[in-house]
């Protein structure tokens, strides 16, 4: 009996799983926003020949439509709505153009209204991340916050126990910050000092830089873009807060700049190439519509942008970012909950003499362990820090300096103020106090400006 009870719910299993199945469109497109011909040709190269293998179930059509990335953000959004929308897309791989971030945040914006999702293939912006703008949108590449996840490792690993951190003041650096807090504090790795410039600063003063050279840690992490970077690194140098028992730990855009000082250790994500992103990215989509063809009912997107929001485009996005691929053209790939790739490929990179970028380490996916990656150095003696030392850093100053504070509280403290000219009565043992605060004795209502204790 028990056996045809588990026989007959197999079999009810199977004809529901089909009776799903055979509602759904046997037809699927997706399209390419991408920056060159040669990426439209090799997107839809890949789309024809996964559509002819045995990923998606038989009889269903794998097809694909591009348009190239207009450096123009209107004009962008525009083409997704006249030449891609119209062709009821199910998902939309979006390149980049150099230096600009606005065409990618375009497109997303005009699909994530109508639920459609888009797979960023060069766009590394913390703000992707943010799902109050970018709902629909993952990537295959990890964002620049996700740095710190490697600074952290490698402070752990030459065992320093406090760092400062300099941030821009906008989105991207306080979501970094954030990101810092939490795996320093997993990590019993103190954050000293948090320090905020301007995105876009061109007037760096010295006295920007008091509260890095007052601090006890060495450690300075930064994370700014080159332009940022330079002025930084300009105003760094000149009091000396890139010589000898320094350490900087930059970010990778950090790393491009042409007064970038010697001693500098940063990270470069490897597998950038838009070709192997495009290859894996199209992989990752008929994955999922795989998945989501046997256990959904799909419903057709939009073929305007005057329609209402894609009823199965959330349920597709879900689908999209539980995939994984263990063996990308990119190298291991999946995601975390906002979409961002995970496991991601670093070389370790230091500055050295004359500005050569030298790999002294890797941090890749561990083979075994869930998301897990192992930072790995060749050789600590191979490292140039700052000042063109090869001894590692401590990583701290002991303060030469004692101060002396004292509060009044009689009978064991009294405090008196001074008059013009009179001193301290050395018959009584009292000691002048030369630096009084707002808790010295006030009269009529206005704090002394010296006295005795």
């Amino acid at each position: 009996m028990d056996a045809f009870r588990v026989a007959f719910s197999l079999f009810f299993f199977f004809v529901s799983t089909l009776g799903v199945a055979a509602k759904n469109p046997t037809v699927y497109t997706v399209a390419g926003v991408l920056s060159g011909a040669d990426k439209q040709a090799l997107f839809e190269g890949a789309v024809k020949r996964i559509g002819a293998s045995d990923i998606l179930p038989d009889g269903v059509l794998f097809n694909s439509t591009t348009i190239l990335m207009s450096p123009n953000p209107i004009r962008s959004a525009l083409s997704v709505c006249d030449n891609l929308i119209k062709s009821q897309v199910y998902a939309v791989v979006v390149s980049n153009i150099r230096g600009n971030k606005l065409s990618p945040a375009s497109v997303s914006y005009t699909c994530g209204f109508y639920d459609i999702p888009v797979i960023g293939i060069s766009a590394r912006d913390t703000v992707f991340s943010d799902k109050n703008f970018h709902a629909s949108f993952l990537r295959t590449l990890p964002p620049y916050s996700h740095q710190v996840d490697v600074w952290i490792k490698i402070v752990a690993l030459f065992g320093w126990k406090a760092v400062i951190f300099l941030h821009t003041n906008d989105r991207d650096g306080r979501s970094v910050l954030g990101r810092l807090h939490n795996l320093a504090e997993k990590n019993n790795i103190e954050v000293e000092k948090s320090v905020e410039f301007e995105l876009g600063v061109t007037n760096l003063t010295h006295s920007f830089l008091t509260e890095v050279r007052e601090a006890k840690s060495r450690i300075i992490l930064m994370y700014a873009n080159d332009e940022d970077a330079e002025v930084i690194f300009r105003v760094a140098g000149s009091v000396n807060l890139t010589g000898v028992g320094y350490v900087w730990i930059v970010s990778e855009q950090a790393l491009q700049v042409h007064n970038r000082p010697d001693g500098l250790l940063g990270l470069h994500l490897s597998h950038q190439e838009e070709q192997a992103h495009i290859l894996d990215s199209v992989k990752v989509i008929a994955q999922a519509l795989s998945e989501m063809y046997e256990f959904e009912n799909i419903t057709e997107p939009p073929n305007s942008c005057g329609e209402s929001t894609w009823e199965t485009g959330k349920i597709f996005y879900k689908y999209l970012i539980k995939q994984k691929l263990s063996r990308g053209r990119t190298g291991r790939i999946s995601f975390d909950a906002s979409g961002d790739r995970l496991d991601g490929d670093y070389e370790i990179i230091n500055i050295q003499r004359g500005g050569r970028r030298v790999t002294v380490g890797t941090y890749t996916p561990s083979k075994e362990g869930k998301h897990e990656s192992e930072l790995k150095l060749k050789n600590e003696t191979t490292i140039i820090w700052p000042g063109g030392s090869r001894d590692k850093p401590e990583g701290y100053v002991i303060s030469t300096e004692l101060k002396v504070v004292t509060i009044e509280d009689k009978p064991f403290m009294w405090v008196r103020k001074l008059n013009p000219g009179e001193n301290c009565s050395a018959e009584q043992k009292e000691v002048f106090c030369p630096r009084p605060n707002s808790t010295f004795p006030a009269k009529n209502g206005k704090r002394l400006n010296s006295g005795a204790i």
